[in-house]
Protein backbone atom coordinates (compact mmCIF):
# COMPACT_ATOMS: atom_id res chain seq x y z
CA UNK A 1 0.00 0.00 0.00
CA UNK A 2 1.57 2.92 -1.01
CA UNK A 3 1.29 5.91 1.79
CA UNK A 4 -0.56 9.08 1.24
CA UNK A 5 1.61 11.88 0.67
CA UNK A 6 -0.40 14.96 2.48
CA UNK A 7 -1.08 12.36 5.28
CA UNK A 8 2.92 11.27 5.44
CA UNK A 9 3.96 14.75 5.77
CA UNK A 10 1.47 15.86 8.42
CA UNK A 11 2.15 13.04 10.28
CA UNK A 12 5.98 13.34 10.62
CA UNK A 13 5.45 17.17 11.35
CA UNK A 14 7.57 18.32 8.40
CA UNK A 15 7.43 21.60 6.86
CA UNK A 16 7.89 22.41 3.51
CA UNK A 17 11.17 24.41 2.58
CA UNK A 18 10.71 27.19 0.17
CA UNK A 19 14.98 26.98 0.17
CA UNK A 20 14.83 24.02 -1.73
CA UNK A 21 12.08 24.24 -3.88
CA UNK A 22 9.96 21.85 -2.48
CA UNK A 23 6.47 20.84 -3.74
CA UNK A 24 5.02 17.59 -3.38
CA UNK A 25 3.12 15.67 -6.01
CA UNK A 26 -0.02 14.64 -4.32
CA UNK A 27 -1.64 12.51 -7.26
CA UNK A 28 -0.56 9.27 -7.80
CA UNK A 29 -2.71 8.74 -11.44
CA UNK A 30 0.42 11.75 -12.09
CA UNK A 31 3.31 9.29 -10.40
CA UNK A 32 1.74 6.52 -12.49
CA UNK A 33 2.27 8.37 -15.91
CA UNK A 34 5.47 10.17 -15.32
CA UNK A 35 6.98 5.85 -15.14
CA UNK A 36 4.72 5.77 -18.11
CA UNK A 37 6.41 8.05 -20.09
CA UNK A 38 10.19 7.52 -18.76
CA UNK A 39 9.54 4.23 -20.21
CA UNK A 40 11.05 2.50 -16.82
CA UNK A 41 11.14 -0.98 -16.97
CA UNK A 42 12.70 -3.87 -15.29
CA UNK A 43 16.28 -3.47 -17.14
CA UNK A 44 16.58 -0.02 -15.71
CA UNK A 45 18.13 1.11 -12.81
CA UNK A 46 16.99 5.01 -11.95
CA UNK A 47 18.56 7.47 -10.73
CA UNK A 48 15.58 10.11 -8.90
CA UNK A 49 17.07 13.11 -8.04
CA UNK A 50 14.59 15.07 -5.31
CA UNK A 51 12.15 12.01 -4.26
CA UNK A 52 10.50 14.52 -1.57
CA UNK A 53 7.90 12.28 0.26
CA UNK A 54 8.79 9.30 -1.71
CA UNK A 55 5.32 8.89 -3.83
CA UNK A 56 7.49 9.00 -7.21
CA UNK A 57 9.77 6.50 -5.91
CA UNK A 58 7.77 4.01 -4.89
CA UNK A 59 6.31 4.15 -8.16
CA UNK A 60 9.38 3.97 -9.77
CA UNK A 61 10.62 1.11 -7.86
CA UNK A 62 7.97 -1.01 -8.52
CA UNK A 63 8.64 -0.93 -12.07
CA UNK A 64 12.79 -0.39 -12.14
CA UNK A 65 15.40 -2.85 -11.52
CA UNK A 66 16.49 -0.54 -8.62
CA UNK A 67 16.41 3.17 -7.64
CA UNK A 68 18.80 5.67 -6.32
CA UNK A 69 17.06 8.50 -4.86
CA UNK A 70 19.36 11.57 -4.32
CA UNK A 71 17.69 13.94 -1.41
CA UNK A 72 19.46 16.99 -0.41
CA UNK A 73 16.44 17.78 2.94
CA UNK A 74 17.92 15.53 5.40
CA UNK A 75 14.67 15.97 7.45
CA UNK A 76 12.67 13.79 5.01
CA UNK A 77 14.69 10.74 6.06
CA UNK A 78 11.47 9.44 8.49
CA UNK A 79 9.16 10.51 5.42
CA UNK A 80 11.27 8.17 2.88
CA UNK A 81 12.03 5.23 5.06
CA UNK A 82 8.19 5.40 6.01
CA UNK A 83 6.89 5.33 2.78
CA UNK A 84 9.42 3.30 1.26
CA UNK A 85 9.68 0.71 3.76
CA UNK A 86 8.46 -2.18 1.47
CA UNK A 87 11.18 -1.56 -0.96
CA UNK A 88 14.59 -3.42 -0.98
CA UNK A 89 15.50 -2.21 -4.26
CA UNK A 90 15.79 1.56 -3.09
CA UNK A 91 19.05 3.01 -1.82
CA UNK A 92 18.52 6.79 -0.19
CA UNK A 93 21.37 9.04 -0.45
CA UNK A 94 21.51 12.42 1.08
CA UNK A 95 23.17 14.79 -0.77
CA UNK A 96 23.76 17.50 -2.78
CA UNK A 97 23.23 16.62 -6.78
CA UNK A 98 25.22 19.42 -7.94
CA UNK A 99 28.14 17.95 -5.53
CA UNK A 100 27.75 14.69 -5.38
CA UNK A 101 29.79 12.43 -7.91
CA UNK A 102 26.97 10.62 -9.67
CA UNK A 103 29.52 9.46 -12.78
CA UNK A 104 31.77 7.54 -9.83
CA UNK A 105 28.82 6.23 -8.34
CA UNK A 106 27.68 4.29 -11.74
CA UNK A 107 31.06 3.61 -12.48
CA UNK A 108 31.23 1.67 -9.03
CA UNK A 109 27.89 0.50 -8.65
CA UNK A 110 26.14 0.20 -12.03
CA UNK A 111 28.81 -0.68 -14.64
CA UNK A 112 26.89 -1.10 -17.98
CA UNK A 113 23.55 -1.31 -17.11
CA UNK A 114 20.76 1.07 -18.13
CA UNK A 115 21.12 4.42 -16.36
CA UNK A 116 17.57 6.56 -16.44
CA UNK A 117 17.26 10.16 -14.65
CA UNK A 118 13.87 10.28 -12.79
CA UNK A 119 13.60 13.76 -11.26
CA UNK A 120 10.79 16.40 -9.97
CA UNK A 121 13.25 19.39 -10.01
CA UNK A 122 12.86 22.46 -7.77
CA UNK A 123 12.40 25.07 -10.22
CA UNK A 124 15.07 27.44 -9.25
CA UNK A 125 17.57 25.02 -9.80
CA UNK A 126 16.65 23.32 -13.09
CA UNK A 127 19.15 23.85 -15.32
CA UNK A 128 22.64 23.99 -13.51
CA UNK A 129 21.08 20.27 -12.83
CA UNK A 130 20.07 19.50 -16.00
CA UNK A 131 23.30 20.78 -17.54
CA UNK A 132 25.30 18.68 -15.41
CA UNK A 133 23.55 15.64 -16.06
CA UNK A 134 24.30 16.40 -19.88
CA UNK A 135 27.65 17.98 -19.97
CA UNK A 136 29.41 14.99 -17.58
CA UNK A 137 28.77 12.93 -19.87
CA UNK A 138 27.32 10.35 -17.99
CA UNK A 139 26.34 6.80 -19.52
CA UNK A 140 22.67 7.86 -19.42
CA UNK A 141 19.64 6.61 -21.97
CA UNK A 142 16.91 8.88 -20.95
CA UNK A 143 16.66 12.29 -18.63
CA UNK A 144 13.09 12.50 -17.67
CA UNK A 145 11.90 15.58 -15.29
CA UNK A 146 9.51 17.63 -14.20
CA UNK A 147 10.01 21.45 -15.17
CA UNK A 148 8.32 24.60 -15.42
CA UNK A 149 6.05 24.98 -18.10
CA UNK A 150 7.91 27.89 -19.52
CA UNK A 151 11.39 26.73 -19.14
CA UNK A 152 9.92 23.04 -20.84
CA UNK A 153 8.95 25.15 -23.49
CA UNK A 154 12.11 26.98 -23.80
CA UNK A 155 13.95 23.59 -23.59
CA UNK A 156 12.39 21.92 -26.92
CA UNK A 157 11.72 25.41 -28.96
CA UNK A 158 12.62 25.69 -32.51
CA UNK A 159 14.49 28.37 -34.54
CA UNK A 160 12.94 31.36 -34.52
CA UNK A 161 10.88 32.03 -31.72
CA UNK A 162 10.89 33.70 -28.86
CA UNK A 163 11.23 30.78 -26.14
CA UNK A 164 14.37 29.93 -28.29
CA UNK A 165 18.06 30.26 -26.99
CA UNK A 166 21.23 29.18 -25.63
CA UNK A 167 19.06 25.90 -23.27
CA UNK A 168 17.35 25.16 -26.16
CA UNK A 169 21.04 24.27 -28.57
CA UNK A 170 22.38 23.03 -25.26
CA UNK A 171 19.94 20.14 -24.66
CA UNK A 172 19.74 19.77 -28.23
CA UNK A 173 23.69 19.31 -28.70
CA UNK A 174 23.05 16.40 -26.26
CA UNK A 175 19.60 15.25 -26.45
CA UNK A 176 16.49 15.37 -28.41
CA UNK A 177 13.73 16.58 -25.78
CA UNK A 178 10.26 16.23 -25.87
CA UNK A 179 7.22 17.71 -24.08
CA UNK A 180 5.46 14.42 -22.88
CA UNK A 181 2.55 15.89 -20.29
CA UNK A 182 1.91 19.23 -18.80
CA UNK A 183 0.70 18.87 -14.99
CA UNK A 184 -1.69 21.72 -13.09
CA UNK A 185 -0.79 23.71 -10.31
CA UNK A 186 -3.22 21.56 -8.30
CA UNK A 187 -2.03 18.14 -7.57
CA UNK A 188 1.60 19.55 -5.75
CA UNK A 189 1.70 20.41 -1.84
CA UNK A 190 1.64 23.32 -1.63
CA UNK A 191 0.72 24.08 -5.48
CA UNK A 192 2.77 26.81 -7.51
CA UNK A 193 1.58 29.46 -9.17
CA UNK A 194 2.75 28.29 -12.74
CA UNK A 195 1.80 25.24 -15.14
CA UNK A 196 4.38 22.37 -15.13
CA UNK A 197 5.35 19.85 -18.03
CA UNK A 198 7.20 16.54 -17.77
CA UNK A 199 10.18 16.72 -20.20
CA UNK A 200 11.68 13.69 -21.75
CA UNK A 201 15.01 13.86 -23.37
CA UNK A 202 16.41 10.81 -25.02
CA UNK A 203 20.41 11.43 -25.08
CA UNK A 204 21.76 11.32 -28.16
CA UNK A 205 24.68 7.87 -28.80
CA UNK A 206 27.38 11.11 -29.48
CA UNK A 207 26.79 14.84 -28.94
CA UNK A 208 26.36 17.52 -31.86
CA UNK A 209 24.50 17.86 -34.49
CA UNK A 210 24.04 14.62 -35.82
CA UNK A 211 21.10 13.80 -35.04
CA UNK A 212 19.03 16.91 -37.01
CA UNK A 213 17.97 16.62 -40.08
CA UNK A 214 18.52 20.05 -41.34
CA UNK A 215 21.36 20.57 -44.12
CA UNK A 216 22.97 24.15 -42.88
CA UNK A 217 24.39 25.53 -46.24
CA UNK A 218 20.91 25.31 -47.47
CA UNK A 219 18.77 24.80 -44.73
CA UNK A 220 16.90 21.70 -46.90
CA UNK A 221 16.29 18.24 -45.58
CA UNK A 222 19.54 15.55 -45.80
CA UNK A 223 19.37 12.24 -45.47
CA UNK A 224 20.02 11.11 -41.99
CA UNK A 225 22.71 8.51 -42.83
CA UNK A 226 24.73 10.96 -44.27
CA UNK A 227 24.78 13.23 -41.26
CA UNK A 228 27.62 11.61 -39.20
CA UNK A 229 30.08 12.51 -41.59
CA UNK A 230 28.81 15.82 -42.04
CA UNK A 231 28.74 16.49 -38.61
CA UNK A 232 31.21 14.35 -36.67
CA UNK A 233 32.11 14.54 -33.26
CA UNK A 234 33.57 17.85 -32.34
CA UNK A 235 36.66 18.06 -29.83
CA UNK A 236 36.81 19.34 -26.10
CA UNK A 237 38.21 22.74 -27.54
CA UNK A 238 35.72 22.93 -30.65
CA UNK A 239 33.01 22.27 -28.48
CA UNK A 240 34.21 24.82 -25.83
CA UNK A 241 34.57 27.29 -28.82
CA UNK A 242 30.76 26.29 -30.38
CA UNK A 243 29.32 27.35 -26.96
CA UNK A 244 30.96 30.58 -26.56
CA UNK A 245 29.96 31.20 -29.84
CA UNK A 246 26.21 30.35 -28.58
CA UNK A 247 26.41 32.29 -26.00
CA UNK A 248 27.51 35.57 -27.40
CA UNK A 249 24.93 34.94 -29.81
CA UNK A 250 22.15 34.81 -27.66
CA UNK A 251 23.49 37.39 -24.57
CA UNK A 252 22.46 40.37 -27.05
CA UNK A 253 19.45 38.31 -28.76
CA UNK A 254 18.01 41.55 -30.57
CA UNK A 255 21.35 42.64 -32.03
CA UNK A 256 22.54 40.87 -35.25
CA UNK A 257 24.54 37.80 -35.10
CA UNK A 258 27.68 40.04 -36.77
CA UNK A 259 27.04 42.43 -34.36
CA UNK A 260 26.52 40.13 -31.66
CA UNK A 261 29.85 38.04 -32.20
CA UNK A 262 31.56 40.88 -32.95
CA UNK A 263 30.96 42.67 -29.75
CA UNK A 264 32.02 39.81 -27.66
CA UNK A 265 35.45 39.45 -29.21
CA UNK A 266 34.51 36.08 -30.90
CA UNK A 267 35.76 37.14 -34.16
CA UNK A 268 36.45 40.08 -36.35
CA UNK A 269 33.43 41.36 -38.08
CA UNK A 270 35.60 40.78 -41.56
CA UNK A 271 35.80 36.90 -40.67
CA UNK A 272 32.25 36.88 -38.91
CA UNK A 273 31.29 37.97 -42.58
CA UNK A 274 32.67 35.70 -44.63
CA UNK A 275 31.81 32.77 -42.70
CA UNK A 276 28.26 33.84 -43.10
CA UNK A 277 28.32 34.48 -46.73
CA UNK A 278 30.09 30.79 -47.39
CA UNK A 279 26.81 29.50 -45.62
CA UNK A 280 24.44 31.07 -47.70
CA UNK A 281 23.16 33.36 -44.61
CA UNK A 282 22.30 37.08 -44.72
CA UNK A 283 24.61 39.50 -42.91
CA UNK A 284 21.61 40.73 -41.08
CA UNK A 285 20.38 37.50 -39.20
CA UNK A 286 19.84 36.96 -35.92
CA UNK A 287 20.93 34.07 -33.50
CA UNK A 288 17.72 32.97 -33.04
CA UNK A 289 17.12 31.91 -36.68
CA UNK A 290 20.39 29.53 -36.36
CA UNK A 291 19.74 25.84 -36.03
CA UNK A 292 22.18 23.47 -34.42
CA UNK A 293 23.73 22.58 -37.31
CA UNK A 294 24.03 25.79 -38.57
CA UNK A 295 26.26 26.64 -35.14
CA UNK A 296 28.09 24.19 -35.28
CA UNK A 297 29.18 24.98 -39.13
CA UNK A 298 29.31 28.53 -38.06
CA UNK A 299 31.73 28.14 -34.91
CA UNK A 300 33.90 25.54 -36.79
CA UNK A 301 34.29 28.33 -40.08
CA UNK A 302 35.51 30.71 -37.59
CA UNK A 303 37.85 29.01 -35.65
CA UNK A 304 39.31 27.86 -39.18
CA UNK A 305 39.70 31.30 -39.82
CA UNK A 306 40.78 32.63 -36.42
Amino acid sequence: MKADTKKLVQEHGFVLKKKFGQNFITDRRIFEEIVEKAGITKDDVVIEIGPGAGGLTAQLAEAAKAVTAVEIDIELAPVLKESLKEFSNVELIFADVLKWDLKTYLQEKYPGESIKVVANLPYYITTPILMKLLEERLPLRTITIMVQKEVADRIQAQPGGKDYGAITLAAAYYAEPKIVMTVPPHVFLPAPKVMSAVLHLQIKTRPGAGAERISAGSRDACPADTEPDLYPELSEQAEKYLFRVIAAAFEQRRKTLLNALSNKGIAPKEKIKAALSEMALPEDIRGERLSLVEFQQLSGLLAEKE
